[in-house]
């Protein structure tokens, strides 16, 4: 069996993005995903923030909201396995956040975190480690930078 690994936004975005500063080691895990080395899985709410990410990156020119449909199905649809959540999965991840006492934006990634544990992967691949690192309770699931 693969290995199994849900991409945080941090990491999709990075890989579209030529002059990001993670874009190399993130356009090459991604690669190795597609080849199929890895069993690579995307959450549907990090499909909407790698949309909002795109469009609203501050480089010239900048990425019309065509650009990043095209580049969301052309390069993660089409090639990773997408995780919806139920509106019990969304409340997981409500009670989670509420239980480590995190604010605000800490919610989208714990949404991110949930769409791993729903699908029981073994690593979660992020450049923003420490956010999801404070969602690890008791679960199994390893928090990586991508290599």
């Amino acid at each position: 069996m693969n290995l199994s690994i849900l991409l945080d936004t941090s990491v999709l975005v990075a890989s579209f993005i030529e002059n990001h500063v993670h874009h190399g080691p993130s356009l090459k895990f991604l690669e190795r995903m597609r080849d199929k080395k890895e069993e690579g899985y995307v959450s549907c709410h990090g499909l909407a923030e790698c949309y909002a990410a795109l469009t609203a990156y501050p480089i010239k020119p900048s990425i019309s909201p065509a650009l990043a449909v095209d580049l969301i199905q052309k390069n993660i649809k089409a090639h990773f396995k997408t995780v919806a959540l139920s509106s019990t999965d969304y409340l997981k991840a409500i009670w989670k956040v509420k239980r480590l006492n995190l604010r605000s934006g800490a919610i989208y990634d714990a949404l991110i975190f949930q769409a791993g544990l729903k699908k029981k992967v073994q690593k979660l691949a992020t450049w923003n480690f420490e956010h999801f690192k404070r969602l690890i309770e008791n679960e199994k699931m390893e928090i990586v930078r991508p290599a």
